[in-house]
């Protein structure tokens, strides 16, 4: 089901026999080549080395110590997080740790979090970093940083960021883009009347591996994303599904909203407006969408006669044969 509140963008200009909704006259190749390096993400392999100076979090007769862990995340995605094992009694841990993060795209800053472990209760922040995007991408990054936010002791922590090549779809498919942009309306799920929206985009009925996910927005129920992403494994004719969740620490994320956009609805000139947010048979706010599409020229049907030479094709001169003889 589908609830639109504003009608599909008109159709654009188009280059060639190609469809580009992005507008532009654009040749085919080049239409080709954006569509390929559009959304681009990188994967990231992380380096945690150590840390020194830690503030004492726990009380021990033998002086203060902690046991301490180091997160990070990319800032607004928490389900990127990767965290070290945690060091026990220690103010200069060595954790030596590398890990993996796939889905970072342009302008997403790294989030380190250093915390002391606690058996019984929350765990102290003991130091925080963030890496901006500039910082790292595309050459990488290895450093020694000051932390903050460590109760007035000067903490260090030694951090090494890679960027692996990802090879990129270079098959002339059709491609969708959905560019989540706001929404408004939303319900407060947590206490004081606020969420924390995010939003997944995906094709019902499909295995969604790479689902389009954006960032966490905190205590808010007017939420600005300006997020784009390709709908992976996109196929023409398929639906575009957005569920809205208030996302919890602690516990399940509650859904805030759902809504289809049918194929037809954007299917070839793409979409931009507000769609009409429903959580079971009630209205629950608003999203502000656009999709864009990407269909490439179909092949050209093959020549019966490409194999046929122009000198092939002359006209041979009169000549009478003979019947019996068979001479001309």
């Amino acid at each position: 089901s589908q609830s639109i509140g504003a009608q599909p963008s008109p159709a654009q200009p188009k280059g060639g026999a190609a469809h580009v909704s992005w507008g532009g006259t654009a040749r085919h190749d080049g239409a080709m080549a954006m569509a390929m390096h559009r959304c681009a993400k990188s994967r990231l392999r992380i380096y945690i080395t150590k840390a020194s100076s830690l503030r004492a979090a726990d009380f021990s007769l033998t002086g203060g110590k902690s046991d301490p862990y180091c997160s990070c995340e990319i800032a607004g995605r928490p389900t990127s997080l990767i965290k070290t094992p945690i060091i026990k009694k220690t103010l200069d841990p060595e954790w030596n740790y590398d890990g993996e993060m796939d889905g970072c795209r342009e302008g997403d800053n790294l989030e380190f979090l250093v915390y002391d472990h606690d058996m019984v209760g929350a765990d102290d922040l003991l130091g925080k970093f963030v890496l901006d995007y500039d910082q790292f991408f595309p050459g990488g990054y290895e450093g020694t940083v000051l932390l903050q936010e460590t109760g007035k002791k000067e903490s260090f922590l030694t951090v090494k960021i890679e960027v692996l090549q990802v090879p990129e779809n270079e098959a002339d498919i059709p491609r969708c883009f959905v560019l989540i942009e706001q929404a408004d309306g939303l319900r407060g799920a947590d206490f004081g009347g606020k969420s924390d929206p995010y939003v997944i985009t995906t094709v019902p009925g499909k295995v969604n591996k790479n689902k389009f996910r954006t960032k966490v927005q905190l205590a808010t129920l007017t939420p600005v994303w300006g997020e784009e992403d390709e709908i992976s494994g996109y196929e023409l004719g398929d639906n575009i599904e957005f569920v809205v969740f208030d996302w919890d620490r602690t516990s399940a994320d509650d859904e805030l909203g759902r809504v289809t956009l049918e194929a037809a609805d954007f299917t070839p000139d793409g979409f931009s407006g507000w769609l009409n947010l429903t959580l079971g048979s009630s209205a629950q706010g608003r999203l502000l969408v656009k999709v864009d599409l990407y269909i490439p020229i179909p092949p050209k049907p093959p020549d019966p006669a490409e194999h046929i030479t122009h000198d092939m094709r002359k006209p041979a001169p009169f000549m009478l044969r003979c019947m019996d003889t068979g001479k001309v």
